[in-house]
């Protein structure tokens, strides 16, 4: 509404001008210059503080650093994700993401997942390399606002093979001796 105001006062500038130079000697033309000088004020105050807004949202945001920590896992480890911020910035969440098209997740800025954990969110199954990206949000009064992307972080996930047993049962042995049956099972290892 201020706007429209600004915008019609700035279109007919040249009627208020003429109309203050005709009516200057009488009262209401103080009035007149008054209320134009306020509108215009007004006005001024405005564009300074949307200028001030634009310059606000001009500073960029520095990008996070993420590192992680082992790169190489197997579905049941855990990595640990970190998304550095720059200290001159209050964040209020980290945002990750795997580039495969996954989910992005809001977690806390130093998260540990598992491998199956991570192979959900990038929905892909072992053995894969995860690539991973994360940001920031900053809070200024009601407004958020979002960081650029971190450079990409690799884990590759391994499958687990299942080792087989040491010991190997064998069949079971027996003899007779006058009578009497003796089993005995034989491990071998």
């Amino acid at each position: 509404m201020l706007w429209f105001s600004c915008e019609q006062v700035w279109q007919s500038d040249k009627h208020i001008k003429a109309h203050i130079v005709k009516t200057y000697n009488t009262q209401s033309s103080l009035w007149t210059v008054l209320v134009f000088s306020f509108i215009m004020a007004g006005c001024l105050l405005f564009v300074i503080l949307v200028y001030s807004f634009l310059e606000i949202q001009a500073q960029a945001l520095l990008p996070p650093k993420l590192t992680v920590n082992p790169p190489m896992i197997t579905e049941t480890d855990s990595v640990t994700l970190n998304c550095q911020t720059p200290s001159s910035v209050s964040v209020s969440q980290c945002y990750f993401y795997t580039l495969s098209g996954g989910t992005v997740r809001v977690f806390s800025c130093l998260q540990t997942l598992t491998g199956i954990e991570l192979l959900k969110m990038a929905y892909k199954s072992s053995p894969v390399e995860v690539e991973v990206k994360c940001y920031y949000t900053v809070k200024v009064g009601e407004l958020k606002s979002h960081s650029p992307n971190s450079d990409t972080s690799s884990i590759t996930i391994h499958h687990i093979v299942e080792s087989k047993s040491s010991i190997i049962p064998t069949m079971p042995t027996f003899s007779m001796t006058k009578g009497r049956t003796l089993y005995a099972l034989r491990l071998q290892s």
